[in-house]
């Protein structure tokens, strides 16, 4: 059984709370930004012409891609959670080459942080629209962005297959591999590891200032002891 350790979880919690929160003073800014690309409300654009709005925004402003995204998943929409991918993936694509792994992280944690209940989708969607090295920023942000990592939920591999009950984080972990066509899982749990240490994705990777104890701590995770709270990751 492999894990991710309480070490590599205490640095997820420690880094969330130095990710900038998407709700700041200027939070107006992203949703007028959005309508003014759509030439009316949020709440009543059709599914295209947001995408296309986003898309746009995105490109005029790439550094903000994490706001923008918020703003359209925050309004209140009875449909974010089916438009949450879609939106993810055009901003992804919208930013183009020029994808930087802190532009990544802020994406994902954005939209995850705003519709946790899509995250699997999420996830699935933006892991096969990147280079296999940045799944692991994916997973990572992912993983930082839920609520609660250790909540159990029934994995599915496809709909006709039973179902398998694991921790949500293994099961951003599954669904990452599996769209990113990640065939070492190990591997994957490795590098996530050391993403949640900091060694592998420190706070200044993300833009944030500052540094921390964490982000010199060694890349290598030890498998701990089974002792909560840990998130057990079974190897399939």
């Amino acid at each position: 059984m492999r894990v991710i350790s309480t070490i590599a979880y205490s640095a997820l919690l420690l880094t969330s709370a130095l990710i900038p929160h998407i709700a700041s003073a200027n939070a107006e800014a992203p949703t007028a930004l959005i309508e003014k690309a759509l030439g009316g409300p949020i709440a009543e654009a059709k599914p295209a012409a947001l995408e296309k709005a986003l898309t746009t925004c995105v490109q005029q402003d790439p550094k903000d891609a994490d706001k923008l995204i918020a703003a359209i998943l925050q309004s209140g929409r009875a449909d974010v959670k089916t438009l949450a991918p879609s939106l993810v993936t055009d901003a992804i694509k919208a930013l183009g080459k020029g994808l930087t792994e802190g532009q990544l992280m802020s994406l994902i944690y954005a939209a995850v942080q705003a519709c946790p209940d899509a995250v699997l989708d999420i996830v699935a969607a933006a892991s096969h629209d990147v280079p296999k090295d940045l799944v692991q920023v994916i997973v990572s942000a992912a993983i930082r962005g839920i609520p609660d990592p250790y909540k159990t939920v029934e994995y599915r591999t496809s709909p006709n297959q039973p179902g398998v009950v694991e921790t949500l984080s293994e099961a951003i972990i599954d669904t990452a591999a599996a769209g990113g066509g990640i065939s070492d899982r190990a591997e994957l749990v490795a590098a996530v590891n050391g993403s949640l240490q900091g060694s592998v994705q420190s706070p200044s990777a993300l833009g944030v200032a500052g540094d921390s104890n964490y982000g010199n701590e060694p890349g290598k995770v030890p498998t701990p002891t089974p002792k909560p709270p840990v998130i057990p990751v079974v190897s399939k």
